[in-house]
């Protein structure tokens, strides 16, 4: 019996690498890739880092210099949340938003699940299907 084609759907979770992705990652993950470094190693990663940002910046229109890699979205989310005295977010948002700085009442307000903050004219689409490690606060 052949086997069928697998449609991949968890795109929120993780994405599958495209194979040029895959071979540009283990040629620069071959020998030692500290970028902060200054051996020839360290020079060499730098070099890929940097090219990298500024084939990013040329997609995005933006100064190289504005990009910041970060380790994952947490990092992304505390970095890009610390530049607020005020964040406000709904009941079901991710922990990483949620926990974004030690002074939460400083930082977060948190929106009843039953408030109203759009018209009722206005549309809007739930992105709970994209939280699968949240349990429903709907039942």
């Amino acid at each position: 019996m052949a086997r069928q084609p697998q449609l991949y759907l968890d795109n929120n979770a993780t994405t599958p690498l495209r194979p040029d992705a895959v071979s540009a990652m283990q040629l620069a993950m071959g020998p030692p890739s500290n970028p902060s470094s200054v051996h020839g190693y360290g020079r060499a990663a730098r070099m890929i880092v940097e090219e990298a940002r500024a084939e990013i910046a040329m997609l995005a229109g933006c100064r190289g210099a504005d990009l910041v890699f970060t380790s994952g979205g947490t990092e992304a989310n505390n970095l890009a949340l610390s530049m607020f005295d005020t964040i406000i977010t709904s009941a079901v948002e991710h922990d990483s938003v949620m926990q974004a700085a030690p002074d939460a009442k400083r930082i977060s307000r948190s929106i009843p699940k039953d408030a109203s903050i759009l018209p009722r004219s206005a549309r809007c689409l739930p992105t709970l299907m994209m939280r699968p490690d949240r349990e429903p606060w709907y039942r």
